[in-house]
């Protein structure tokens, strides 16, 4: 599948050269490199080859991802949830110590009291992920 981690099958001998791009681009890239088989790498490799006029690596097709490898879009979905869940935890954390510390003791000891329940969630989260990716493989 074009676009995979470590889908092509050679190493290029230069430094690597990390682009973060937006959302909006990023999928533009990858659909541009998949209409030609190519992995995002490969493409960007060769449009950035034409502007400054060097010869890129002839491309090699990438390797298609063994399935054992791709989590199912399930399984990412509740990764992405445990993600959130956990993301609000550390939120609370951090208004429980502006709580305390600005004197609102009332406001500390709920988030004190809600604040177990949500890591419980989290790590209720990461095993129901396990779960699935063993029962999706």
């Amino acid at each position: 599948m074009p676009g995979g981690r470590g889908s092509e099958r050679r190493r290029l001998d230069g430094d690597p050269v990390t682009v973060r791009l937006p959302p909006d681009m990023d999928v533009a890239v990858r659909a541009a490199a998949a209409a030609r088989s190519l992995t995002a790498a490969a493409w960007l490799r060769e449009l950035a080859g034409r502007e400054v006029g060097v010869a890129p690596p002839t491309p090699v097709p990438p390797v298609p991802p063994s399935s054992r490898h791709a989590p199912a879009p399930l399984v990412l979905a509740v990764d992405r949830l445990r993600e959130a869940v956990a993301e609000t935890a550390g939120a609370l954390v951090k208004a429980a110590v502006l709580a305390r510390t600005t004197g609102a003791d009332v406001l500390h000891k709920e988030i004190e009291d809600v604040l177990p329940d949500v890591k419980r969630h989290a790590l209720d989260l990461i095993r129901l992920k396990n779960d699935l990716h063993e029962v999706l493989r």
